[in-house]
């Protein structure tokens, strides 16, 4: 039988283990997540961050760690890529049927599991209500070109920055059925943007690098906004921002890039695809209610249980 607990200091070096296994495993299969490990902060991170464990026969065979976060209406539960293993669905059942009683008492009511782009990792989580809402790409083959059409040029923004950010925030409103919010928040300083221009700014595009986050290599930056105007679109615009964009931004020090995206828009699916970048990892979201026992506790369709420590 499966129970579920918090863990205690002497789960944290299995736990820690379980963690880079899994990294490992996810990075043979997408290179671009990164498996390299400090063991010493992440035994740290153990200690001092509440998580749960699935425990069978006096071993462990799953677990499960993440933050609440406040996304305005309602708050969401996210768990990392670094959050979550299971050695079989029985475990994975247990766990997270604990995890949502847990989290609805304390007034969670959505949230969301990152796991590697695997078919049949998404496809266990599947009878829990999860599917995927995000796609993580990295950049995996030759850079897009800076090719740009007639009397279009290029470049990074300046004193501008903060109107060109809040005409590609309406722009992405509007793209995606949404009313533009008449305020926007101020900028991150952190965040260069970079803007296509004839005799109008044409198209807006923006990045950040990365802080220090398991499963993502050193130097990565995160493609935050690529935003063209509606009457210059389909006409290479969007694709020598992106080219732009990764030229200047390894003269700032990059050495890698991601971007994330909705799986379900076309679109921007083979937009992403063009350019090189390729499926890493995805989030599943899923709102959190009160789970009945029938749901929670049978067994899942999903990956067949596995060797102790491998979570598929």
């Amino acid at each position: 039988m499966t129970h579920v607990r918090r863990a205690r200091s002497h789960d944290h070096a299995e736990v820690a283990s379980r963690i880079a296994a899994r990294l490992g495993r996810a990075h043979e299969s997408h290179p671009a997540i990164d498996a390299s490990l400090d063991d010493e902060r992440l035994l740290d991170d153990l200690a001092t961050s509440p998580y749960w464990v699935a425990v069978r026969r006096r071993r462990i065979v799953g677990h499960l760690a993440g933050r609440v976060v406040d996304e305005g209406t309602p708050d969401a539960y996210w768990v990392g890529l670094d959050g979550l293993s299971y050695d079989d669905t029985a475990a994975l059942a247990t766990i997270l049927g604990r995890a949502a009683r847990v989290l609805w008492r304390d007034g969670v009511t959505r949230w969301h599991l990152t796991v590697p782009d695997d078919a049949d990792e998404i496809g266990a989580l599947a009878p829990y209500g999860f599917s995927p809402t995000q796609r993580l790409g990295s950049l995996a083959r030759v850079d897009p070109p800076t090719v740009t059409g007639p009397g279009v040029r290029c470049r990074r923004a300046d004193a501008d920055a903060a109107e060109l950010l809040a005409r590609a925030s309406d722009l992405v409103d509007l793209a995606r059925g949404v009313r533009p919010s008449t305020s926007a928040d101020p900028p991150d300083p952190t965040t260069v943007t970079w803007v296509a221009e004839t005799d109008r700014p044409a198209g807006v595009a923006a990045a950040f690098p990365r802080l220090d986050q398991r499963g993502v290599a050193p130097r990565t930056w995160h493609l935050t906004t690529v935003a063209v105007e509606p009457d210059v679109r389909r006409r290479g615009v969007g694709r020598a921002l992106v080219g732009t964009l990764i030229d200047d931004a390894r003269g700032l020090g990059a050495r890698g890039f991601d971007v994330s995206w909705d799986p379900a828009d076309v679109v921007a699916s083979a937009f992403w695809g063009a350019l090189g970048f390729d499926g890493t990892t995805v989030v599943a979201s899923a709102d959190l209610v009160t789970p009945a026992t029938s749901r929670w506790h049978r067994r899942a369709p999903g990956p067949p249980a596995s060797p102790g420590g491998r979570s598929e």
